[in-house]
């Protein structure tokens, strides 16, 4: 996703290469890298699909997180998953990167520039339309 303008989407996928069919559970994490705040928490499989043997078992997810203060950390996504064989949960994690505050800070120089200099032709062009209604009213 990017900050303000598309919520995060992300899929979970997980191949049952086991000759079982079982039901995945589990739990999705989103956290802050920088503050360690869990932003938050969805159940995996929540609607208890099956995992059938050699097949790949999906979800979707959408978050819309984004606020001022996470828009330039980067957030760690953890899965837990329980495949009910064993009592360990597979856990993976993935990081999505933030905005970099440098390319930030540039683009809004870059629009402030670009403001100040048609301010700067505007303010010019009513000092001459000025000019030449007091040239005018001399004669």
């Amino acid at each position: 996703g990017f900050p303000y303008l598309h919520p995060i989407q992300l899929t979970y996928r997980y191949e049952n290469l086991s000759d079982y069919v079982f039901t995945p559970e589990g739990e999705l994490r989103i956290f802050d890298t920088v503050t360690n705040e869990r932003l938050a928490k969805e159940r995996l499989n929540a609607d208890g699909a099956r995992a059938y043997p050699d097949r790949t078992f999906s979800e979707d997810f959408t978050f819309d997180l984004w606020t001022i203060d996470n828009a330039f950390h980067d957030l760690r996504v953890v899965t837990r998953t329980y495949n009910q064989f064993d009592d360990a949960y597979l856990e993976s994690a993935v990081i999505i990167p933030g905005l970099n505050k440098w390319v930030v800070y540039g683009i809004g120089a870059v629009v402030l520039f670009g403001v100040y200099r048609v301010v700067k032709k505007v303010r010019r062009g009513i000092g001459k339309k000025g000019a030449k209604e007091k040239s005018t009213r001399s004669k």
